[in-house]
């Protein structure tokens, strides 16, 4: 049986690896990433990620789908980029400006997500005219459907996020930009702004191909 004493200290001795392992994990990613120590302001990890965007091309404020979007190349190593300042700003200690932050990013992330989605389907073919598609592309519309759908669910969670890291955090509302109520000027991100609806009109024509191609198969 193994004394209540060394159990104890072997617990003890976990703890203190996993502190260290902690603080070596810190320590890391402020030398070979550039993260500054101690935690991050909102407005400093807001100021962190425009370099981000200057880095690879992009610009939340101006990204708008079908416009202005980050060269796909680049969105794999942006998303890493952005992953690894979310696991620094992770191991501040629990504030408003913490959890905001972590939306933000998340929020990015999300942002960037649907425009690689959107891009995907485009490079699907064009299906904004489906009366001259045949079911030859059935496959090439199928992947089409399932990217813009995608590109669709990731835009509604970025636009959401961006909407709660705003609610009752005024710093944030000033970096990122609202539409306040009976203005007619829209000081939020043109993504807010993409074309989702006609993006949601062509999913239900994309729809109507796939089932009648389909439908049309099964006769054969």
């Amino acid at each position: 049986m193994i004394p209540i004493k060394l159990i104890n200290e072997q617990r003890s001795l976990k703890g203190m690896k996993k502190a260290v392992f902690s603080l070596v994990l810190v320590l890391f990613l402020v030398a070979c990433v550039g993260f500054k120590q101690g935690p991050y302001s909102f407005e400093e990890g807001f100021n962190y990620i425009k370099g981000l965007d200057e880095r690879y091309g992009g610009n939340f404020k101006t990204e708008q789908m079908d416009v202005n979007q980050v060269d796909s190349k680049r969105i794999d190593a942006f998303q890493e980029d952005l992953q690894a300042f979310a696991s620094r700003v992770s191991q501040d200690p629990d504030s408003l400006n913490k959890n905001k932050l972590l939306q933000f990013i998340e929020a990015r992330k999300q942002m960037l997500d649907s425009e690689h989605s959107y891009l995907l389907a485009q490079g699907m073919g064009n299906f904004k005219d489906l009366e001259v598609r045949s079911c030859d592309h059935k496959k090439e519309m199928e992947y089409a459907y399932k990217y813009y759908k995608s590109a669709m669910e990731k835009g509604a969670d970025a636009s959401d996020l961006f909407d709660h890291v705003m609610q009752d955090f005024e710093i944030a509302q000033n970096l990122i930009g609202i539409h306040p109520t009976g203005s007619d000027i829209d000081g939020r991100p043109l993504f807010y702004l993409s074309a989702w609806d006609a993006t949601g009109k062509l999913l239900d024509k994309m729809a109507i191909s796939l089932n009648e191609c389909i439908a049309k198969a099964n006769q054969e």
